[in-house]
């Protein structure tokens, strides 16, 4: 790097361990030092996209160290690290942000948007009984029910993790002295959906986060429901209350018999999303994307991070053939950054959005945008 009056000269390299590491780490090295004045973790990922099996960066352990700070140092490991994913044709990467808009201007995007409910019982008291039962998981216990569910549930969730166990982490823990408690819901000796969670000042939390690592999935509405009954009747005389994250698209609102209790000051509805994404292989996510129809478009990339994923490219679709994708000339029908492009190939925006979009602007209003961008499920559950 090139020294300056401002900022020292460093360099940025992998990080050594002793032991061989698990991820990734970039470290830049200021002036001489021998530990790393900033560092990040990518974490490698494979994930469900449009059908197919991406790669995907999750992108952890950002640090700098105070005296430091300011001096670009987490910009020339941002660069290096997501322009080394873009040689190895990796085409998305993922956050979890301390602060949206300090990853912005590495061009991430909000993720998919959650909701966190707060449901008393009187909200639940009118579910039914679904039927089927429920098993508590005690340590020790297989946690392949909970791999099926997952599994189930994500099959055609996009950015979704393909886990060869649920939790390798829970699988060890003594989840018990740690205040948490696994119930799973089975119908036909199937294993359908199952809660996470803890007890906190009588709330029950299955919330999917770092201060509250719990979790409810389910396979279909009716297994939401037993579970959601199973609370209810289990759990009367111990919590006040259920909390838990589930996808904006599912709306308790009017899902619930009966709705809410009108009187109840405690039912809550959080919106939040789901960490920050981006594109890092433009040409690659293009050609994994699930297009509608036949057709073709021009879509500009500018990516001020990764050079190299920038320019236009020509995508030509045809219903049940792969897309073809190459570099062109051909003025665009659209430019976009890539945190806007994700948001679109991963089907969180649609051209409806796009006038509220930042990062977007159209050429061409009469492209068949919605052959490419069109609503599709997308989430990723893990920390990193």
């Amino acid at each position: 790097m090139t020294k300056t009056s401002h900022v020292p000269r460093f360099r940025i390299h992998h990080v050594l361990h002793r032991r061989p590491a698990p991820d990734p780490t970039y470290g830049a090295f200021v002036d001489g030092m021998q530990t790393p004045a900033a560092t990040l973790i990518v974490n490698p990922y494979r994930v469900r996209f449009d059908g197919h099996a991406a790669n995907m960066g999750g992108i952890g352990g950002v640090a700098t160290l105070p005296p430091f700070r300011r001096m670009g140092l987490v910009r020339a490991i941002m660069s290096e690290s997501h322009r080394e994913m873009h040689a190895g044709g990796t085409p998305f990467a993922a956050l979890h942000p301390f602060a949206r808009g300090f990853y912005k201007q590495f061009g991430y995007a909000p993720g998919a948007p959650l909701h966190v409910w707060t449901l008393p019982h009187a909200d639940l008291s009118r579910i039914p009984d679904q039927g089927g039962s429920v098993t508590q998981l005690f340590p020790g216990d297989s946690l392949e029910p909970l791999l099926c569910v997952y599994e189930k549930a994500m099959e055609n969730v996009n950015l979704s993790s393909i886990r060869e166990s649920f939790d390798p982490g829970l699988e060890k823990s003594a989840f018990l002295n740690e205040g948490r408690s696994i119930f799973v819901w089975w119908e036909n000796e199937q294993p359908c959906g199952f809660l996470i969670g803890h007890m906190v000042d009588r709330v029950m939390h299955c919330e999917s986060g770092f201060s509250h690592k719990g979790m409810c999935l389910y396979t279909s509405p009716r297994a939401l429901l037993a579970l959601l009954h199973f609370f209810h009747t289990a759990f009367l005389s111990h919590a006040s209350a259920l909390c838990l994250t589930l996808p904006a698209e599912m709306d308790l609102y009017s899902f619930l018999p009966g709705g809410f209790s009108t009187g109840s000051l405690s039912t809550g509805c959080a919106h939040v999303h789901n960490g920050m994404i981006r594109v890092v292989h433009a040409e690659n996510a293009l050609q994994l994307a699930r297009c509608q129809g036949n057709g073709s478009l021009c879509v500009e990339v500018d990516d001020a991070l990764i050079p190299e994923n920038s320019g236009r490219f020509l995508i030509t679709f045809r219903q049940g053939a792969d897309n073809q994708v190459s570099r062109t000339d051909r003025e665009p029908d659209l430019t976009i950054t890539p945190g806007a492009l994700a948001q679109l190939l991963c089907g969180i925006k649609t051209p409806l959005d796009f006038p509220f979009m930042e990062g977007v602007c159209v050429h061409r209003p009469d492209a068949p945008f919605s052959a490419l961008f069109y609503p599709k499920a997308c989430r990723f559950w893990d920390l990193f």
